[in-house]
């Protein structure tokens, strides 16, 4: 109903209305309203697609350009990769993704040829060096753990599985068995090594924890030292200290022996002095050989012409026998009873004539019931006619007691001279008994 007015003007009682249907009143509205509700989606629709067109266009390729860029950087691939994002903002990225891919392709490469310098001065090291993983994986081992330990290194798998079979262990948490437990560097460990042919030897180990792999192992290096000869070289020193202070000792016993049955048996002091002189030179020489020999032994034939040097026309003199090494205590008492059988000859016996002879020689050792022996012949001919002393002096004596205690001695007394044979019993062990009384 559009409107309703009651008549005012006659005839009363007369009512006039008018109206417009509720369709037709509300077409207009209504196709207008339609028609902006297919503008708005319209609209949206458009703003949609212009969004996903810009996003596209100005976001997701760029950002997909930069993933490409740094998987390519991850997969050391950067040259394949041309499509570089535009725009001032992903370009900045670009670059600097750019910066820090050269820089850690620099450092790898640093890293790597670090790693290579360390592989080559481990396996040129002179010592046993080696770089394992906390599992027993051997990175690198000298060549000098190969030839020392003489296993070959295809056989060397497991470092842990070495350090437990051919190091003996020092207690049940030994550092060098289990070497990861260590912050810090230790060394000054020596422990027993078997090598692959059984031999022992002692290695002076160290070990030097370094930082760990990439994938979390633990990582150390372990070196050591073949201390084997200087062990043994303390060994023998302390052995030859001791034994020269035992040789000291037995040598002025020898010394104050000499002295004293000299002197009991030569009264005159001149006389005194020159036999003590001779005696103590005899000593002294005998000592020399020894020294030489760094006191391990001493050559038979070496003492023989040592004694026999100042005799005057040594062409009178013939010494045979093959030469051989006497142990180190038969060698004072040796050379004292060669300097008293030559001090005899040249004094008394055959080589005081002019026309005397001397012959000195000597068989090879040979086995003799429970041991070895070997004969020493002292034959003087063509001298003044000897005859057994009355009284025996000291050097008879001498002769006679050293004797005994390299062996047996007789002593024949023939009308061309002197003839001596002496039985020299050699020990089993390395040396003879080391201490003679005079």
């Amino acid at each position: 109903i559009i409107a309703y007015k009651p008549a005012a003007l006659a005839p009363a009682g007369l009512y006039l209305s008018t109206g417009i249907a509720e369709a037709s009143a509300f077409a207009a509205i209504d196709a207008a309203r339609r028609q902006g509700i297919a503008i708005i989606l319209a609209s949206a629709v458009l703003t949609l697609l212009g969004g996903l067109w810009a996003g596209r266009s100005f976001v997701r390729q760029p950002v997909a350009s930069l993933l490409a860029l740094a998987e390519a950087w991850r997969l050391g691939r950067r040259g394949e990769v041309s499509d570089m994002p535009g725009g001032d903002e992903f370009g900045a990225i670009a670059e600097s993704l750019d910066r820090m891919g050269a820089e850690l392709g620099r450092r790898e490469e640093h890293a790597v040829q670090s790693e290579a310098r360390l592989r080559r001065t481990i396996l040129a090291a002179p010592h046993p060096f080696m770089l394992h993983a906390e599992d027993g994986t051997v990175l690198a081992v000298s060549d000098s753990w190969i030839a020392q330990s003489g296993l070959p290194r295809s056989a060397l798998t497991s470092s842990l599985e070495w350090l437990r079979d051919h190091v003996r262990r020092d207690g049940p948490d030994d550092p060098v068995q289990s070497p990861f437990g260590q912050t810090a560097v230790v060394g000054g460990m020596e422990r027993e090594v078997v090598t692959a042919g059984g031999e022992t030897r002692i290695w002076d180990f160290s070990i030097v924890p370094l930082e760990p792999l990439a994938d979390g192992r633990s990582l150390c290096l372990t070196t050591a030292v073949d201390v084997t000869d200087r062990y043994r070289a303390a060994e023998q020193q302390s052995l030859l200290l001791r034994e020269l202070d035992h040789r000291v000792k037995n040598t002025l016993a020898n010394v104050q022996a000499i002295a004293s049955q000299t002197f009991r048996s030569t009264p005159d002091p001149e006389a005194f002095r020159q036999k003590f002189s001779e005696r103590l030179g005899a000593l002294a020489r005998t000592h020399d050989m020894l020294t030489r020999g760094q006191w391990r032994g001493v050559s038979l034939a070496g003492m023989v012409a040592s004694e026999l040097a100042h005799v005057p026309n040594p062409e009178r003199i013939a010494v045979r026998g093959e030469d051989c090494t006497l142990p180190a205590g038969m060698a004072v008492p040796l050379g004292l009873i060669l300097h008293e059988l030559t001090t005899n000859a040249v004094k008394y016996g055959a080589l005081s004539q002019s026309d005397g002879r001397l012959f000195v020689g000597w068989s090879a050792p040979v086995h003799a019931g429970e041991g070895r022996s070997m004969q020493l012949d002292w034959v003087e001919s063509g001298g003044p006619v000897v005859e057994p002393p009355v009284r025996s002096g000291f050097g008879s004596r001498l002769i006679a007691q050293l004797s005994r205690s390299l062996g047996a001695g007789e002593s024949r007394f023939e009308p061309g001279g002197v003839v001596f044979r002496l039985r020299i019993d050699l020990p089993d062990g390395p040396d003879a008994a080391e201490s003679v009384p005079l």
